[in-house]
């Protein structure tokens, strides 16, 4: 930890360790808050997202007033991320599912059309606003679909076209798309299974699953229990730890042979988690333990998601001049309707399509961390959905961004 005056303000960084610390410390908070004010847990909202945006806040405060800005390092933020998303891979090995490839391809398209979509709507409000046509595409997938990261890169390119102020447009436009994904992916499913029962229908059917054959599940719980044991504990733990080597290791070899490949480290820790999942599972000499891979899951999640939103910097918004604003609003709007319309009817109209829309929410308007948060805030409570785990994340981010980036780079040409 580190405390000096920059010359305009005073400026503290906090190490890895202590930033971990407080991040959980503010994942607990909001804990707290949503059983404090009911209605917060009843929308799905994520506690990390509360906690991590209550720093976020102090630090707004700071900032604005001048007085002291707060840093942090976010090197235990990366590793927690392929950790949840290395336990995805092992539950899904370990699970039945059915019609997986084939949703997994539907649902890319459906990210494809949602680009498209946000694309034309900018564009035709920024000629209504008679704005440069471009400003309509950082408004849409380059900084909603894309987040930051596109937002950051595309932006000087932009500018060098001609389009004044395009990098600080497109980070504003991302921030926004953050906050909008994180606080109204929970809410729009309780409101879509208000509309269709969904949730209230797998309770049903989960419970005439039960009842047949009560008695032995109560003893296979048992044993799950039992088999909790240090050991056990301790196995998994290397389990993981080998996972996420080999999914490190992965990335940088196969950047090396394909150049113009980007894989994120999250996707290959799901994916190399799938295959280690599908040997062990095939030599029967290692029993997974769901329990603990749920426990490993929640706390790696708790980490990332509660950092992410510690990260947020509120400041970036003020860039957003009305019209801009207006254009944002009705790319949140557009994502509503489309989810409801399209998205929910199309994926199967029941809960696994529910929790996905949740997800598509959280992704095309901000990021994948926020989609795998809108999406467990709801399965914590009423039960897994290891498709929508496995193909939001997959189809989402990783194969929606084959196609954003794309896209982006074509209308930068055409319309500057």
């Amino acid at each position: 930890m580190e405390l000096f005056w920059n010359g305009n303000n005073w400026s503290l960084q906090l190490d890895a360790l202590i930033a971990l610390g407080i991040s959980m410390l503010l994942f607990l908070f909001g804990k707290k808050i949503s059983q404090w004010f009911p209605v917060i847990g009843r929308s799905y909202i994520p506690a990390a997202v509360i906690g991590g945006l209550l720093f976020a806040i102090i630090n707004f405060i700071g900032y604005q007033t001048n007085f002291f800005t707060l840093s942090f390092d976010t090197g235990v933020q990366i590793p927690a991320m392929g950790g949840f998303f290395a336990c995805i891979g092992l539950n899904l090995a370990f699970s039945k599912q059915a019609k997986l490839e084939h949703n997994l391809v539907l649902y890319w398209l459906l990210c494809i059309l949602m680009i498209i979509g946000q694309n034309l709507l900018g564009i035709a409000l920024a000629a209504l606003f008679r704005l440069p046509l471009f400003i309509g595409v950082l408004a849409g997938s380059a900084s909603l679909v894309g987040g930051h990261g596109l937002a950051a890169s595309i932006g000087p390119a932009a500018e060098v076209m001609g389009i004044t102020g395009a990098t600080e447009i497109g980070i504003a436009s991302a921030t926004f798309g953050l906050i909008s994904g994180a606080f109204t992916g929970g809410p729009f499913a309780r409101f879509l299974n208000y509309r269709s029962h969904v949730i209230e229908k797998k309770t049903e059917f989960d419970c005439l699953q039960i009842e047949p054959a009560l008695q032995p599940r109560l003893v296979e719980a048992e044993d799950e229990i039992l088999h909790f044991t240090t050991h056990s504990f301790l196995r998994h733990t290397a389990l993981l730890s080998f996972i996420l080597a080999v999914s490190a290791a992965t990335v940088p070899v196969l950047t090396r042979f394909f150049p113009g490949l980007t894989i994120p480290s999250s996707v290959a820790a799901m994916i190399v988690g799938m295959l280690v999942g599908y040997l062990i599972k095939k030599s029967g000499k290692f029993q997974l333990n769901k329990s603990i891979v749920d426990l490993y899951s929640e706390l790696f999640l708790a980490i990332f998601l509660t950092m992410a939103s510690m990260s947020l910097q509120l400041w970036e918004l003020s860039s957003l001049a009305l019209p801009l604003l207006t254009i944002l609003l009705c790319q949140v709007l557009f994502t509503f309707l489309f989810c409801y319309f399209i998205t929910f009817p199309v994926m199967g109209r029941n809960y696994d399509a529910l929790v996905m829309c949740s997800g598509m929410i959280g992704h095309v308007l901000g990021a994948t961390p926020n989609a795998m948060a809108n999406m467990e805030a709801i399965t914590s409570k009423h039960g897994p959905s290891d498709q929508a785990n496995f193909i939001v994340p997959m189809a989402g981010g990783f194969m929606g961004d084959m196609v954003n980036v794309p896209l982006v780079m074509l209308l930068l040409n055409l319309l500057t």
